[in-house]
């Protein structure tokens, strides 16, 4: 519900690890994976479910997908607030990582902002899930999708009058027929074809 959690070493291999069957449930706090080095950023979750409710994690600069959050194999993440921010790898997914095919993740509230990677400055879906019902998810710098890119997994957004668009991977980021959003803080606008009609989107 409050307090902090830091890591202080670069042997850290993650701030926080949920396993087999297991659930966590985040209602406040601050989390700050800020050493370089750290394998994994603030949490791992693999076959287990997180959600986010309210709290604060900074990713910081990690060596591995997922500077913030990092779900693999069957796990779970779940957006309802809070805030992912600042992840920073030298791979994939600066805030967030949906790893394999049955890796999900659902974001229906919340921000995710500031986040940095090769690919996906804030979001890397691999070959799991995400679904996007809200929340704001913005800043995110990369040489691929600057705040998601999507390789092989799938994407699907649902704007406020419950329409839904799925974004096919994968995610180009520039050219005809790109697919990717792109993440340009708060004083910019980037025009590109995100729905892939044939027509650009502001």
């Amino acid at each position: 519900y409050s307090g902090a959690i830091v890591a202080t070493t670069d042997r850290a291999f993650s701030l926080m690890y949920t396993s087999t069957g297991g659930r966590l449930r985040i209602f406040g706090g601050k989390f700050y994976s800020t050493y370089e080095g750290v394998r994994k950023g603030c949490l791992l979750g693999t076959s287990a479910r997180s959600d986010l409710y309210s709290g604060y994690f900074y990713g910081g600069k990690v060596n591995a997908a997922g500077g913030c959050v990092a779900g693999y194999d069957s796990g779970e993440w779940c957006m309802f607030g809070g805030q992912l921010d600042g992840g920073d790898t030298t791979t994939n997914g600066g805030n967030l990582y949906v790893d394999k095919t049955s890796g999900f993740a659902t974001i229906t509230d919340g921000i995710i902002s500031g986040g940095n990677a090769s690919k996906g400055g804030n979001i890397y879906v691999n070959k799991g899930k995400l679904n996007i019902n809200g929340g704001v998810i913005t800043g995110g710098t990369a040489a691929n999708g600057g705040n998601i890119y999507a390789h092989a997994g799938s994407t699907t957004k649902t704007d406020a009058d419950g329409n839904t668009k799925t974004y096919t991977p994968p995610a180009a980021t520039s050219g005809s027929g790109s697919r990717t959003m792109y993440g340009n803080g708060n004083h910019n606008l980037s025009v590109a074809d995100v729905d892939g009609d044939g027509a650009d989107e502001i």
